[in-house]
């Protein structure tokens, strides 16, 4: 993954330290943040590349300012190597950046759903330098940090969210037994919701038991997933259909 060294030879001024950041997908939210990131480095060169950033550096100094910043924002994994040229010392650092953003579905392993105390089926709450993981029916959380990520993943559920209208919300007595790393929304509920996509075409309502709580009224709209047609995508990964919900909601806006 590292480039050759003739990279240098088409930049004015030598460089000493690179920084290859790789993320294995984005989203215009995630490049977002990143973008914020990488406006601030004191940078010689920036090339953009398949799977992310090189960006080259005059002093090593620059160079381990920004990826510290990446490490505060995302869950990372670096690598750190040297070369010792003619001219000067170059140092390469290879910055893996944890590809989930806020709102995506994972399937937790079977080890980590445990260590969680977690079902295996949850939403990504948010992202920093470690992903919160919250289960959408109770409310409960847990934490992953950036060398749990790295040593046994979540695997992203790919589907598109859909909108819903919240029809009816009713409270659920749950008791709360997470730990609570930042604030949380309010108690649980059970939503009637009816597809935005289908309003005025037919009249099927879901209800849908939700970690929402106080943020959500009658009349809102509302994320989700719709699981009932990944009975065969559900299997692959080890999961019974009987205990993974037919519709997850994960926020009441789109990003």
């Amino acid at each position: 993954m590292h480039l050759s060294h003739y990279a240098s030879s088409h930049l004015r001024t030598p460089w000493k330290a690179l920084v290859q950041v790789r993320r294995s997908s984005s989203t215009p939210q995630a490049a977002l943040v990143l973008d914020r990131v990488l406006a601030d480095a004191d940078v010689l060169v920036l090339e953009p590349c398949d799977t992310g950033f090189d960006l080259y550096f005059a002093d090593q100094a620059r160079a381990r300012t920004l990826v510290t910043k990446l490490h505060a924002n995302f869950p990372c994994r670096t690598t750190t190597s040297r070369t010792v040229g003619s001219a000067a010392v170059q140092h390469t650092h290879l910055v893996e950046v944890c590809p989930l953003q806020r709102y995506d579905l994972v399937v937790a392993s079977k080890a980590l759903a445990l260590k969680l105390n977690l079902p295996r089926v949850v939403v990504v709450a948010r992202v920093s330098h470690q992903l919160h993981l919250i289960d959408p029916s109770t409310g409960d959380e847990g934490i992953v940090t950036a060398s749990m990520y790295f040593r046994d993943p979540p695997i992203r559920i790919r589907m598109e969210r859909e909108p819903y209208i919240v029809l009816d919300a009713e409270p659920v007595d749950i008791d709360y037994t997470g730990q609570q790393w930042g604030p949380y929304d309010g108690a649980v509920v059970e939503l009637e919701v009816a597809s935005a996509n289908d309003l005025g075409v037919n009249d099927t309502r879901h209800h849908v038991v939700s970690h929402l709580g106080k943020s959500v009224d009658v009349g809102d709209k509302v994320y989700g997933y719709d699981l009932r047609t990944m009975v065969f995508g559900l299997k692959y990964r080890g999961l019974d259909k009987a205990v993974v919900p037919d519709i997850i909601l994960v926020g009441t806006t789109f990003c």
